[in-house]
């Protein structure tokens, strides 16, 4: 069974609480990738993403951290088509898009 966390999430002390007092844990899983050169996170050239993020939920994680840099931030580059090859939808957009699109 999954817990949902009534929204907004809090923090009293070291604890995390839902709205309904109650703690909630996150489990979070690392997703690299929109920080480096390529300003795209990793594997959207070799699987869809709706698979991946089903993937990442499947494996018990309930946060995905997603760093990103200040040059995707600021700069906003066009993405390498290659990049997101396994995502048809993603192409021809800029780095600030795809990112949106994989939050």
């Amino acid at each position: 069974m999954t817990f949902t966390p009534k929204v907004p999430l809090v923090t009293k002390g070291s604890l995390i609480l839902d709205n309904n007092n109650e703690n909630v844990n996150l489990n979070c899983a690392n997703w690299k990738g929109a920080q480096l050169d390529t300003f795209v996170v990793s594997g959207l050239d070799k699987a869809p993403l709706d698979y991946i993020v089903k993937s990442i939920a499947a494996l018990g994680f309930n946060c995905v951290r997603l760093p990103y840099s200040v040059e995707l931030y600021l700069g906003n580059p066009s993405i390498d088509d290659t990049k997101v090859a396994a995502n048809t939808h993603l192409k021809g957009l800029k780095a600030l898009e795809v990112f949106d699109q994989t939050v």
